[in-house]
């Protein structure tokens, strides 16, 4: 998903409109746009398979895809409670409303009660 995760504010006024700007986004004439040069890696599979076969500087990277696994966190147990906490924090911090070491205890704290 990466740089691909588009979204539809639900309160959104222009709903339509936006709705046509993510179909245009999410195919193949943006796809191959965003991906010249190296910039991002295309979300499409057919494109996906282009830059692929093309691509020399990032040719490792994009052949250790084929044994990419899901992280940890994600298989653990307690892993979703991590990840909830994890991003509550990095919100705090983007939105300048809590210091970096505050929300990350934060977050730690409620962990760890979450799992007890």
């Amino acid at each position: 998903m990466a740089s691909a995760g588009w979204a539809i504010n639900a309160n959104s006024k222009h709903k339509q409109e936006a709705y046509e700007l993510l179909k245009w986004l999410s195919g193949t004439e943006a796809q191959k746009l965003r991906s010249e040069n190296g910039k991002v890696l295309p979300a499409t599979v057919t494109e996906l398979e282009e830059v692929k076969a093309n691509e020399v500087a990032d040719k490792p990277v994009i052949e250790m895809m084929d044994y990419a696994k899901k992280p940890v966190t994600l298989r653990s147990t307690h892993g979703p409670i991590f990840v909830e906490e994890f991003n509550k924090a990095m919100e705090k911090i983007l939105l300048k409303q809590q210091d970096v070491k505050g929300a990350l205890d934060e977050a730690a704290k409620n962990v760890d009660s979450k799992i007890k």
